[in-house]
C-alpha cells in the first residue's frame, strides 16, 4: 500500500525540495503552493518556491516570493543571497551587491556567494571591492 503524503505545510515543503533537487522545479513550486495554501506564512516554502521560479526563469515571481520571505524572516541569509541571483538576472547591480553584502552578515563564506558579489562588483566597474 503506498503511502500518503501527510496534509501539512511541513511535508509539501520537503516534497518540493525533492522535485526542485531533481530539477523537476514546475512540480516543487506546485508542492511550494499546496504548502503555502496550507500555510501562507511558511517563509521557507516562499523562500524555496522563489528559488525554482528563478530556476525556471520567472524572475518576477522568484522576486515577489523572496521579498515576501525576507518580510517572515528579515535574517534568512539565502533569502538574501536568493534576492542578490534574481536582481543579478534584472540587471539590478547595485541592489544585488546589498543583497550579496547583507547575505555574508549572514552566511559562513561561501564560493558562490563570493563569486557572486565579486562578479556583481565588475559589472559596477568597483574593481578593488571585487
Amino acid at each position: 500500500m503506498p503511502h500518503e503524503l501527510p496534509d501539512t505545510a511541513a511535508a509539501r515543503v520537503l516534497r518540493g525540495n525533492v522535485h526542485f533537487n531533481r530539477g523537476d522545479f514546475r512540480r516543487a513550486v506546485g508542492d511550494y503552493d499546496a504548502a503555502l495554501a496550507l500555510d501562507p506564512k511558511d517563509q521557507v516554502a516562499l523562500s524555496n518556491r522563489a528559488s525554482a521560479h528563478y530556476a525556471l526563469g520567472e524572475d518576477d515571481a522568484a522576486l515577489k516570493d523572496v521579498e515576501e520571505a525576507l518580510k517572515l524572516n528579515p535574517e534568512d541569509g539565502r533569502a538574501y543571497m536568493t534576492r542578490g541571483v534574481v536582481r543579478m538576472r534584472l540587471t539590478k547591480f547595485e541592489e544585488a551587491a546589498a543583497d550579496f553584502t547583507e547575505a555574508m552578515k549572514r552566511l559562513p563564506p561561501e564560493p558562490e556567494l563570493l563569486l557572486s558579489r565579486g562578479l556583481v562588483y565588475v559589472e559596477l566597474k568597483m574593481f578593488p571591492e571585487a
